[in-house]
């Protein structure tokens, strides 16, 4: 963290002179920040530069003709806005003197676009206790150089692994095509193959196993991976493996392949000699896409489903129209019950209110609660006009019927009871 934060304006104009002044001395080294904006007034405007993109250089220039440049120290890079902070480092204060400074800005990487601010002076004072310190040029360049060239030993290096296990893997592959090859050559001496001229007229896609019951099936993990065409009996075991068998437990697979393709129909038969309802069977398509299993439907299982859909009708039905009758509505103090009852009803999802409620003194506030289950579903206020026991024209009230259950008379043409009837809302 600088010590020292130094504002400075550097321009791409090189027609200004006026240039800012910056001191230190012999020795110092990382506590002199430059808080730097680059404009440009070439045209009589002051215009903030955009750095987006751009490499940023530091460069100090030393009498005898040699410089020092820097773009490591760079941080806090605000492009839109052209500024960025730059951390004088040990190089800018190896001997005593005054120097040319500059910033130096570069776009491209084989072919460089360059511009550079107007210089800006950097004086260094003596430091009697310590001489001049020896500094390379390019210090920070030579740093960078070194970091690439580490990274570009990391990348061969990686590719090299790449290419060792590339190889490895395909020595592996030869070793077991060498043991196919063996056991090709011991089927031949064994006189086990069977040229294919000699098979021309062989049915050659096997139904079944040599003794007419189900094939075992190979050992995969998705019935989608059997392709074969014929009968597979497919036990609890192997069933366990699978994660797209219709049901758990064993069942027969048979694989019906099409007239053309690689596709396949699939049927999944379950089976049971003792519990008829386990007796199911599920068909589907097998290509470059996989179809969902349908089932073939039974008697018993279309009784099933319709006695469920039956059964869950009633059951809305009872739900959407379930008549709680009317019920005695309570008040609070303050308010009585007129000639007609105050009374609240829910048919289904749908509340409503009848009756007289007299007002003791005539005033307003909350006359009763709704139980829960009979609240308003609205997080807002559901508000309703009711009519007043008044001769006077226009005598109403305004109920308001609010999430909490409560009911609540806001205002009244005058003191008079309130009707409560065509206060209704639902609960869902």
């Amino acid at each position: 963290m600088a010590l020292r934060n130094i504002p400075i304006v550097v321009d791409l104009n090189r027609a200004v002179r006026s240039n800012q002044e910056i001191w230190g001395r012999v020795g110092d080294n990382g506590l002199m920040a430059l808080n730097v904006s680059v404009i440009d007034t070439s045209d009589s405007t002051k215009k903030v530069v955009e750095l987006t993109g751009l490499t940023i250089y530091f460069t100090l220039v030393y009498p005898d003709g040699t410089y020092f440049r820097d773009s490591l120290n760079i941080t806090n890079r605000v492009d839109k806005l052209g500024t960025f902070d730059y951390t004088l480092t040990a190089n800018c204060f190896a001997q005593a003197g005054t120097f040319d400074c500059h910033f130096r800005i570069e776009k491209g990487t084989t072919t460089k676009l360059r511009s550079g601010t107007r210089d800006f002076t950097l004086t260094i004072e003596a430091d009697g206790l310590q001489d001049n310190i020896a500094m390379p040029d390019f210090a920070s360049d030579i740093d960078q150089l070194n970091a690439d060239i580490q990274a570009a030993i990391a990348e061969s290096q990686a590719q090299l692994n790449d290419a060792l296990a590339d190889l490895a893997k395909a020595s592996a592959n030869v070793d077991t095509a060498i043991v196919k090859a063996d056991a090709v050559v011991a089927s031949i001496n064994a006189n086990q193959v069977v040229k294919i001229t000699d098979t021309a007229n062989w049915q050659k896609a096997k139904l079944t196993n040599d003794a007419g019951v189900a094939k075992a099936p190979p050992d995969v993990t998705t019935l989608a991976e059997i392709t074969e065409q014929g009968s597979f009996y497919i036990n609890s075991t192997a069933a366990a493996k699978l994660t797209d068998a219709p049901l758990t437990g064993g069942f027969r697979l048979e694989n019906n392949r099409l007239i053309s393709g690689v596709g396949i129909e699939q049927h999944a038969r379950y089976f049971s000699t003792t519990n008829a309802s386990a007796l199911r069977h599920f068909f589907r398509y097998v290509g470059a896409s996989v179809t969902a299993w349908r089932e073939y439907e039974t008697t018993t299982g279309s009784q099933a489903k319709a006695d469920a859909a039956q059964a869950n009708a009633i059951q809305f039905v009872n739900t959407k129209f379930t008549d709680s009758g009317w019920l005695p509505l309570p008040l609070k103090t303050g308010f009585t019950a007129g000639t007609s009852t105050p009374q609240y009803r829910k048919i289904g999802t749908l509340v409503m209110y009848r009756g007289l409620v007299i007002r003791t003194s005539g005033g307003t506030g909350v006359f009763s609660t709704a139980p829960a289950g009979y609240r308003t579903s609205d997080p807002y206020l559901e508000g309703f006009v009711v009519g007043q026991q008044s001769s006077a024209a226009g005598a109403s009230g305004l109920v308001y019927v609010k999430p909490t259950g409560d009911v609540e008379l806001v205002a009244a043409t005058n003191a008079t009871g309130i009707w409560l009837s065509g206060i209704s809302y639902y609960t869902d």
